[in-house]
């Protein structure tokens, strides 16, 4: 089966196939280019930190760093991913809230290894006992680096808010100490067994690697055996979504005193989430009225920006702003008058500028491929080529502005946090 999906530029046309065992391979069509780094991805589709089971809060985490412990051929993550990484390529991981994703990067004529490292990786793991105990001694290591930043503990406040409690949904994926703690060689291997199949797996191949004479068939030998099962889809939750309040939170761990504004919304609440998503954007834009404001205001700020993230049960907008708690109150005025105020010429000089900095960003194969996987591996498609085009060149400002219009009737959740 094949089915094309078509992004903008000649450089993001994909097509859609399936291998002999149901695995989804995204493949970029052939390109002429200079540019000979390759671009391949195979992620498992629902399978992250809210599969992970009762009492053990980390394990899918977890079981992505055991996967690069060897395999039955190579008995360490050296001679594993050595055929890779010695010629000057990139392997990695990811897990997050509903994936899981291992991922290659390197020159074309080097694609035979990079299918090998990852068949490998995800196909024939070996949970050696010395490999589960190292490895919870390091990711104990990470979880206190990343508490000892701050702003993790801020998000974990928001998260706390707005999940049910016990769910994975929006947790950090890589756990707490205790159930990092309680994870054996046996939990890790169900685990496995459960989720780490063609049923949830998908490949994405792009770059030069699509140059590759008979990508598929290669494709088809190395993960055309991978076990079968049941696709286990993404998890669903109802979230609080209709609190809102202002919150003082005080912990020495912090590191540097700051303030974030969150609004909340039902996944899709607007039709196209898209005028959302810009809005904010133009916000953290470099050349906004707001980082304008917040610059001219000497020492008012240390760093700020402006995001928003999809999940599958919600959209959260955010802004987050590191300054002195006697900040606090002219920030958020700042703030909320550069919302209300935001104009269409401010948005139509974003949407140009934004225009030319994608435009540079297709001239390269590997990065519309790149790009394109992340719209896979969060929406599980590829935007059709008028859609992007719509959304790139006549996107309607008159839209974005009613959302924010929308935004400003809405109560958000504010944070003040200090670390002291």
């Amino acid at each position: 089966m094949n089915e094309k999906y078509q992004r903008l530029w000649d450089t993001a046309q994909f097509d859609l196939h399936y291998l002999s065992n149901g695995i989804k391979v995204w493949l970029q069509r052939p390109v002429i280019t200079v540019d000979r780094r390759g671009y391949l991805s195979v992620f498992f589709e629902g399978v992250g930190s809210t599969k992970d089971f009762p009492g053990y809060e980390g394990l899918a985490h977890y079981l992505e760093h055991m996967l690069f412990h060897g395999s039955h051929v190579c008995s360490s993550e050296e001679e594993l991913t050595g055929p890779v990484l010695k010629k000057g390529g990139i392997v990695n991981a990811e897990t997050n809230f509903d994936f899981t994703e291992f991922y290659v990067e390197t020159n074309s004529r080097y694609f035979l290894e990079a299918v090998e490292v990852l068949g490998r990786l995800v196909q024939e793991p070996i949970f050696s006992a010395n490999g589960v105990e190292n490895e919870r001694k390091i990711i104990l290591q990470e979880f206190n680096q990343r508490r000892s930043t701050g702003l993790n503990l801020v998000h974990q406040h928001i998260i706390d808010f707005i999940s049910p409690k016990g769910s994975g949904f929006m947790r950090r994926s890589i756990g707490f100490p205790n159930s990092i703690r309680r994870v054996t060689r046996e939990v890790l291997l169900d685990f496995y067994n459960e989720y780490f199949h063609s049923g949830n797996a998908n490949i994405i191949c792009g770059g030069d690697f699509s140059n590759v004479p008979n990508v598929l068939g290669i494709l088809e030998k190395v993960f055309g055996d991978m076990r079968r099962g049941n696709r286990c889809g993404i998890s669903k939750y109802e979230i609080n979504f209709e609190g809102g309040g202002t919150f003082d939170l005080k912990d020495r761990r912090y590191g540097r005193d700051g303030l974030g504004v969150n609004y909340i919304f039902p996944h899709q609440a607007f039709e196209d989430g898209k005028p959302l998503q810009f809005l904010f954007e133009c916000l953290n834009w470099s050349s906004s009225s707001l980082r304008l404001k917040l610059r001219n205001k000497k020492n008012l700020i240390y760093s700020m920006g402006a995001d928003i993230g999809y999940q599958p049960n919600l959209d959260a907008a955010n802004f987050e702003c590191f300054t002195s708690p006697n900040n606090f109150s002219e920030v958020l005025e700042i703030f909320f008058e550069a919302l209300s105020k935001l104009t269409e010429a401010e948005l139509d000089e974003y949407n140009e500028s934004k225009k030319r900095e994608i435009e540079q960003c297709f001239l390269l194969p590997i990065g519309a491929c790149k790009d394109a996987a992340q719209e896979i591996i969060s929406h599980g498609r590829i935007y059709s080529f008028r859609e992007i085009e719509v959304m790139g060149n006549n996107l309607n400002m008159g839209t974005v502005l009613k959302v924010r219009d929308e935004l400003l009737k809405k109560k958000p959740i504010i944070f003040k946090f200090r670390k002291s």
